[in-house]
């Protein structure tokens, strides 16, 4: 793995582990916020009515009323009977009964009963007031905010993955380019070391015919008189062809770049072999060979 794409990794899993704890925090802190809200609010009337008195009633339903919290007012009689004074949503007396203590006994401090935040208050009499806030809202709110940072994490991290494709396609098609590249250098060199290997054969096969002739030659010159053998002149002319020969191969081989695959010939090689050693009797007769091919 690249270090490019190590750093990618880890700044994707840096970025979403931030993310996380940063959404997570938002929305709780929001909530708590506004959880906050309606805990002040309420206290602040349990505050204006802590007297009890035949006003207690009317200040609670003027602070009510002026609150952003929406919030509703109910008396708990003796009796465990609800009466609505404020009440802020369709049927809440009833939805109340299932979740509060009838008898009364709330403790005096603000605490959740279902999706409720209530207090009790003592009017006298053995009668509480309740102040009410329902969390219906603020808890759909929470959900949607988790909503949005699931979707906004499940985006970014495609987003991520994508990003991370792109560069390991890069980093593949790098490699691919480089591996390409290392063959075609190997290809060369094998190239390149066949041809100094065949040059140094090729050189040895056109020495050998020219040492033949340039033997017969320099005899003739020392030796004017000497008439021609029909067999040595044969035998020259046999090196001249096998010269000719080596020359031409040597000139099919520097050219087989250009050559297609579809244009070459399978050759017998035990065919070209008797022929080398036919004409190798002919110039060393005097050793005793064996052929075996």
């Amino acid at each position: 793995m690249t270090l490019q794409r190590q750093l990618i990794l880890f700044t994707v899993a840096l970025t979403t582990f931030i993310t996380i704890v940063l959404g997570l925090t938002l929305v709780e802190s929001t909530y708590r916020s506004q959880i906050n809200s309606f805990d002040y609010e309420i206290n602040q009337i349990a505050q204006a009515t802590k007297n009890g008195n035949d006003s207690s009633i009317t200040e609670a339903l003027t602070f009510a009323n002026s609150s952003r919290n929406n919030l509703s007012l109910l008396v708990l009689d003796q009796n465990g009977e609800l009466l609505p004074i404020l009440e802020q949503g369709d049927d809440l007396s009833d939805s109340l009964k299932n979740v509060i203590d009838i008898e009364g006994k709330l403790v005096k401090k603000v605490s959740t009963y279902g999706n409720y935040r209530i207090r009790g208050i003592d009017i006298g009499g053995g009668d509480r007031l309740l102040v009410v806030a329902d969390l219906t809202t603020v808890e759909s709110e929470k959900n949607r905010n988790y909503l949005l940072l699931t979707l906004f994490l499940i985006i970014s991290s495609l987003l991520s993955l994508s990003l991370l494709r792109i560069v390991i396609a890069r980093d593949v098609k790098r490699a691919i380019a480089e591996i390409q590249a290392l063959d075609r250098l190997q290809s060369e060199q094998e190239k390149n070391r066949l041809l100094k290997n065949f040059i140094a054969d090729a050189s040895h096969e056109l020495r050998t015919p020219l040492t033949v002739i340039k033997g017969y030659l320099e005899l003739w010159k020392k030796n004017p008189n000497l008439s021609p053998d029909s067999k040595k002149l044969e035998l020259m002319l046999t090196e001249s062809i096998r010269m000719d020969k080596n020359i031409t191969s040597l000139l099919k081989f520097l050219e087989q770049e250009t050559t297609n695959e579809s244009t070459l010939m399978p050759i017998n090689l035990s065919t070209i072999l008797e022929r080398e050693l036919h004409i190798f009797y002919e110039r060393e007769s005097n050793r005793g060979i064996n052929e075996l091919i």
